[in-house]
C-alpha cells in the first residue's frame, strides 16, 4: 500500500504492492487455464459520517477507487469463467483480525460459487 508501507528494492527494481497495478490478477492465467476463477476481495465502505476524511482513510478509500477503476475496466476487456466479488462491507485493508466476520459476510459469494462452478462443470 503506497502510502502505508516502504516499497521494497530487489535486484535494483523498486517494488510496491501488485494491487496497485493488478488488485485481481486472474489475467495472468487466462492463456494456462482451461476455467479460471477471480475472486475479488476489494470489499466496499458505506458512506462516511464525517464530512472530511482522516490521512488514512483518504489513502485507503483512494486506493479501493483506483482498484475498482482497474477491475471495472479490465472485466470490460477479459473476463473470467467466474467472476466472485463477496460483499464485503466496512472491513479496512489492516483489519486481518476480523476475519471471522469476513468470513460471515463472505458465505452468500460462497454459495454463489459453488453453485456457478456446478454449473460450469456440467457443461
Amino acid at each position: 500500500l503506497p502510502g502505508v508501507f516502504q516499497p521494497v528494492t530487489i535486484d535494483n527494481q523498486v517494488l510496491v504492492d501488485g494491487g496497485t497495478v493488478n488488485p485481481v490478477p486472474y489475467d495472468l492465467l487466462l492463456e494456462e487455464c482451461d476455467i479460471v476463477i477471480a475472486i475479488d476481495v476489494i470489499g466496499r465502505r458505506s458512506t462516511p459520517k464525517a464530512l472530511t476524511p482522516g490521512y488514512f482513510d483518504t489513502i485507503f478509500n483512494a486506493a479501493k477507487v483506483m482498484q475498482q477503476s482497474i477491475m471495472t475496466e479490465k472485466l470490460r476487456h477479459r473476463k473470467p469463467a467466474i467472476y466472485i466479488a463477496p460483499q464485503i462491507l466496512d472491513v479496512r485493508t489492516l483489519e486481518f483480525y476480523r476475519a471471522e466476520e469476513i468470513f460471515s459476510q463472505s458465505l452468500p459469494a460462497k454459495q454463489e460459487l459453488k453453485q456457478r462452478l456446478t454449473e460450469l462443470l456440467a457443461r
